[in-house]
């Protein structure tokens, strides 16, 4: 049963792949704050013109916090930045911490039907340059819309969805798994790079931060 779940999801990667590959265009990308993380990212960074996908377990995992920290270096250009908050998790507040303006915060806490579309928005806005959306509701068409957007808009855009999206087919530009690691004194967070531009990476793709 596992060797056939992990054949489909070969097979998913795959054709999703060479859908990327008739659709790929060279990227900018642009450094996270982790030289360690910079090293496993293809391109050394995160790329712009698309959408990073973040899957994690619980809400206790940092996942946001952690695309906070990755994504600051994109308000270099624009300076306003986003979020869609359908369950009114987030906390303003506490991203003040990692060089986020809280004068140049969008915040949205649309109905749950709405929020795909919210996001949509925002990711094509040329005036925004990062924008972050938690869902744990996802489907193919909405996938391929979020990417065009990001292509219009030419920033970047966060989805953070929880483990069990994994056996999904990926449209991101590049998909995370990350991992928290619990210690009182130095709490980690272990970071896979699962997929790039729609491909499986190599499983060796993984590193440690500090949180």
């Amino acid at each position: 049963m596992v060797n056939n779940l992990l054949i489909l999801e070969k097979l998913r990667a795959g054709i999703c792949g060479l859908s990327h590959a008739l659709l790929e265009k060279p990227r900018t990308t642009i450094q996270t704050s982790f030289q360690s993380l910079d090293a496993i990212l293809p391109g050394g960074g995160l790329p712009l013109e698309s959408f990073v996908e973040i899957l994690s377990e619980g809400d206790g995992s940092n996942a946001l916090s952690f695309a906070l920290r990755i994504a600051r270096r994109a308000l270099a250009q624009r300076a306003n930045w986003a979020v869609v908050d359908t369950e009114a998790i987030f906390y303003p507040p506490a991203a003040h911490a990692f060089g986020f303006d809280e004068k140049r915060l969008i915040l949205l806490r649309p109905r749950a039907d709405d929020d795909a579309w919210a996001f949509t928005q925002l990711l094509q806005s040329i005036d925004v340059g990062v924008c972050f959306w938690v869902t744990r509701r996802m489907d193919n068409i909405v996938f391929r819309r979020l990417q065009l957007a990001a292509e219009r808009g030419g920033g970047l855009g966060f989805v953070l969805r929880p483990l069990s999206a994994m056996r999904k087919p990926c449209w991101a530009g590049l998909r995370l798994k990350t991992v928290y690691l619990p210690n009182a004194s130095n709490p980690r967070l272990r970071v896979h790079v699962l997929h790039a531009s729609g491909r499986l990476t190599d499983s060796d793709r993984t590193a440690e931060i500090a949180l």
